[in-house]
Order: C-alpha cells, then sequence, then structure tokens
C-alpha cells in the first residue's frame, strides 16, 4: 500500500498448507494442473493489484478534496462568510445567507484565513475555511442590495362606513 508492493495471501507459503501454494508444488502435482493454477494467480495477482491502485487514487483525490482549498485567498480580499446558522435552522430562514462583508487579514494553512469586520474594524477570533467564503465583486462597492419595506395604503371613498360587528357574551 502507497508506494510499496502488494504482498497477497495466495503468495504467503504456510507451513502447514504447501500443497495450496501454486509456486512450491508438490511432486504429484500434473503439469497442466500447475498451468493453470499460475494463470489464475497472475490473473488474481494483477486484478487486485489494479483495485488497489484505482482504490488509492480515490482516497488520494477526496483527501485533496478535503485539505486542498480551490479558492486563492489572498489578504487584504474582501469576502463575504456563509451563514451556518441559517443552513442549520439556528435561526431564521429568513436571514441573509452570506454574511459580511470582511477583509482577510492573514492566510492560514490548509485554507484557513483570520477575518476582520470591515464595518467595527475588530478581527474575529475564529478561522473560517476559503470553501466557506464568497468573494466580494468590487472592493469598493456596497454590501447586497436589500429593497425598502413596503408600506400599503389604501383609502376609503367618502360615501363608505366601517361598521365594526362585535357580539355580546
Amino acid at each position: 500500500m502507497y508506494g510499496r508492493k502488494a504482498r497477497l495471501p495466495i503468495d504467503l507459503k504456510t507451513s502447514t498448507d504447501s500443497a495450496i501454494d501454486p509456486m512450491h508444488p508438490q511432486d504429484d502435482v500434473s503439469p497442466a494442473i500447475l498451468r493453470t493454477l499460475i494463470e489464475i494467480h497472475d490473473k488474481l495477482r494483477s486484478t487486485v493489484s489494479s483495485n488497489i491502485h484505482s482504490a488509492q487514487e480515490h482516497q488520494k483525490r477526496c483527501f485533496d478534496r478535503r485539505h486542498n482549498s480551490k479558492n486563492c485567498v489572498t489578504a487584504g480580499s474582501t469576502v463575504y462568510v456563509k451563514n451556518h446558522r441559517r443552513i442549520h435552522r439556528m435561526g431564521s430562514k429568513m436571514e441573509p445567507r452570506w454574511i459580511g462583508p470582511f477583509k482577510v487579514v492573514e492566510s492560514l494553512t490548509k485554507g484557513r484565513v483570520k477575518l476582520m469586520n470591515i464595518n467595527t474594524g475588530t478581527t474575529l477570533s475564529n478561522t473560517y475555511h476559503a470553501s466557506n467564503l464568497k468573494f466580494h465583486k468590487h472592493a469598493d462597492a456596497s454590501p447586497p442590495f436589500q429593497p425598502p419595506p413596503v408600506m400599503i395604503t389604501f383609502t376609503l371613498p367618502m360615501n363608505a362606513q366601517i361598521t365594526r360587528h362585535c357580539k355580546d357574551h
């Protein structure tokens, strides 16, 4: 595993079961059976080796996906942080998806960054992974547009009467 040659159980010679070992046959085994056993052994060996190789490649891809950042986050970038309270329903579902803006103070190892709140100027104590960040489009632009609250007004015609029906208890 990981650069070493694969050792299969069929390759190991045991002292109790030497009749099964195709590399060291008994005298009473015919050459045809021996050739068949060796062919089967070679096919199994190549199949197992290719399976081990593909499994190792898959493990490496998964490891790299978790540990290498896709984004190149540099110090001074303006970013938004994903709102995990909204995702895990620890807050209202109407909260914004992204919180910010923040400025990257320091880029740490494995895609982690240290952030500073632009509005207050305080550095956050937590570190955040680059996969949970979204780059700000323009550094001098304002935060995302939020529409003003809507006020609904209506007027009644001059001769309309408002009546209230109450039941006596």
